[in-house]
C-alpha cells in the first residue's frame, strides 16, 4: 500500500536567499529529491530505471504559498503520488512547520523518458508496475497554466555546464534562478504567493534561449524559446 513519505528538513544558509527566505530554485530541489527518494521505496526509483536508460523528468509544477520558510527554520516535508495517467505520473507535495502550520502545496506531473531517443514510455512495456496513486483531499490541480501576460522586455541565456543534471540538460531547478535573476529588483519587499512551471522541451549546453518576461499587478510571465517553445513559468507577488 502507497504511503505518504515524510521527510524533516532544516533551513540553511544554501538554501536561501538575501531576505533569508527560501529561494525557489532550493525549493524545487527539496521536492525533486524526496520525489526520487519515495519513487525508489515504490519500485520506480534509479535502480528500477537507469539500467535500462530510462529518465524521471518533470514537465509541471504548481505551487501555492502560505509563507516561505526562513533561514534555521526546520520543517516537514510530505510528498505522495496521484493516479498514475498512463505515460503520466502526477505527485503531491505539502510543507508545514514542525507544529503542522501550511507554508506552502505543490502538484507535479512527472513522466519517464527513453535516454537515447528522449520520447516518453509506458512504463509496463518495460516491465515497471504503476504505483497505487493517493488522494488525501487538499490536492493542488496539475495542470494550472502561468498567466498569458503580454511581455515587454526579451533577454537572452546561454546555459552554462553548471547547470546540467544527470539527465543531461538544464535542471528544472536552475529555470527558477533564471527567472528570479531577470525580477529580483523589482520584488525585494513583495511576497511570493505561487508559482506554475511548464517544461516544453528540453534545453542543453551552451545553448541560447530567448527569454521574454511579461508583467501586470505582482504577476510575471517567463517563456523561454530557442527556436522551439522551451519553458512556461509564471510568478505571483502579493
Amino acid at each position: 500500500m502507497t504511503e505518504i513519505l515524510s521527510k524533516t528538513v532544516f533551513i540553511r544558509s544554501e538554501h536561501v536567499d538575501v531576505r533569508r527566505l527560501l529561494r525557489p530554485s532550493a525549493l524545487f530541489l527539496m521536492l525533486q529529491e524526496i520525489a526520487l527518494d519515495h519513487s525508489a521505496l515504490l519500485g520506480l526509483g534509479t535502480d528500477a530505471t537507469l539500467h535500462q536508460n530510462l529518465l524521471w523528468v518533470v514537465t509541471r509544477y504548481h505551487v501555492a504559498i502560505e509563507r516561505l520558510p526562513q533561514y534555521e527554520e526546520t520543517v516537514v516535508l510530505e510528498t505522495w503520488p496521484g493516479e498514475t495517467r498512463r505515460v503520466l505520473f502526477p505527485r503531491h507535495f505539502r510543507m508545514k512547520t514542525q507544529d503542522g502550520e501550511p507554508l506552502l502545496r505543490v502538484s507535479s506531473l512527472w513522466v519517464l523518458i527513453d535516454g537515447e531517443t528522449r520520447k516518453m514510455i509506458s512504463p509496463k512495456q518495460y516491465g515497471l508496475t504503476p504505483v497505487e496513486g493517493l488522494t488525501v483531499g487538499d490536492e493542488l490541480p496539475v495542470n494550472v497554466p502561468a498567466d498569458a501576460i503580454e511581455p515587454t522586455r526579451f533577454e537572452t541565456f546561454t546555459v552554462p555546464y553548471s547547470y546540467l543534471d544527470l539527465n543531461g540538460h538544464m535542471n528544472n531547478t536552475r529555470y527558477f534562478d533564471l527567472c528570479t535573476d531577470l525580477i529580483a529588483d523589482e520584488v525585494t519587499d513583495r511576497k511570493l504567493v505561487s508559482i506554475s512551471a511548464e517544461y516544453q522541451n528540453e534545453v542543453h549546453y551552451r545553448e541560447q534561449l530567448s527569454v521574454s518576461i511579461g508583467q501586470q499587478n505582482g504577476r510575471y510571465t517567463f517563456t523561454g524559446t530557442a527556436g522551439h517553445p522551451c519553458f512556461r513559468i509564471g510568478f505571483r507577488y502579493e
